[in-house]
Formats: structure tokens, C-alpha cells, sequence
């Protein structure tokens, strides 16, 4: 069972809430940088696929998952330098498009077989990188030059009981 924790964790999120309050803080951040944007239904559209993408509850083809990774992407990190030092954005959001693509870019890899790096798992397995970092120090998860075979971090998922 893992840890109590103040830090966003995949399994919690609810992709709807996440993709409605993500558009809402996006707008606002736009507002802030002085954008008279007004954003269109299909970010938070493709918000909610990507965490559902990410959930392990879709499946969707890598190249479609990186596209839709891509256009999302671009406006919640817009502004990113004109807003100043990131503690000026809301960390709790932060945190949670930071995990969402994470363990989307992390579920991609481990179906293209492309070894991943333990932080990346740590999101997809709604785990925090010190639970990673002690599970590879106790042999459950075998490492190569620090990094993750595409193979184990399915094995280990898979054994955890995580859709993968």
C-alpha cells in the first residue's frame, strides 16, 4: 500500500475533474500573460483521453498518443519563462500535468519496448520515486546503467497488478 502522500498519484485522478480545472488554469495563466485566447473544447478533450491513455483504460496507437501528448502540451506550457520562477504557478496542477504525461510518455515507451527511467515509472505506477528507487534496491526491479528495460517495467507492473 503506499505511503500517505500530498503528491499527485495517477490512480487518484479523476480525468474529467483533471481535464476541466486543467483548461480553467491554462486560461487563467493566458489571461495573466496578457493572451486574449479563448481555448476550444478539444484540449480538454484531449486531456481527458491522455490520462485515460495514460490510466491504462485506452488504448491508443504511439503515434496518436504522442500527437495528442504534443497538442496539449504546447498550450498548458505555454509561457512557462514569462510567468517567472515556477513556484509562481499552482504546484498541486503542476503536479498533476507533470504525472499525466509522465506515465503517458512512460506507457508509449514500454509498448515501443524503450527502456524508461525509474521517475517516469514511479508516475505511471502511481508510486513515489523513493518507493521505485527502494523496490529496484530490494532486486524487484532489475536495472541496466540506471535506466529500465521496457520488459522489466512490464514484468514489475504486471506483478503490482497495473494495467499495462
Amino acid at each position: 500500500m503506499p505511503r500517505p502522500t500530498t503528491t499527485p498519484r495517477l490512480s487518484a485522478l479523476d480525468p474529467v475533474k483533471f481535464a476541466v480545472e486543467t483548461v480553467g488554469e491554462v486560461q487563467q495563466r493566458l489571461y495573466d500573460l496578457g493572451c486574449c485566447l479563448c481555448l476550444d473544447s478539444s484540449l480538454e478533450a484531449d486531456l481527458i483521453l491522455l490520462c485515460r491513455y495514460a490510466r491504462g483504460e485506452v488504448y491508443l496507437k504511439d503515434a496518436t498518443s504522442r500527437t495528442i501528448a504534443k497538442r496539449a502540451a504546447g498550450p498548458i506550457y505555454l509561457g512557462q519563462e514569462e510567468l517567472g520562477e515556477p513556484s509562481r504557478l499552482h504546484d498541486d496542477w503542476r503536479g498533476r500535468c507533470d504525472i499525466v504525461f509522465r506515465a503517458a510518455i512512460c506507457r508509449g515507451r514500454i509498448e515501443r519496448g524503450k527502456d524508461i527511467v525509474p521517475g517516469d515509472l514511479a508516475a505511471l505506477a502511481s508510486m513515489s520515486a523513493h518507493g521505485i528507487r527502494a523496490a529496484i534496491k530490494r532486486g524487484e526491479i532489475a536495472t541496466e546503467h540506471g535506466v529500465i528495460p521496457a520488459a522489466e517495467a512490464k514484468r514489475w507492473m504486471e506483478a503490482k497488478g497495473v494495467a499495462i
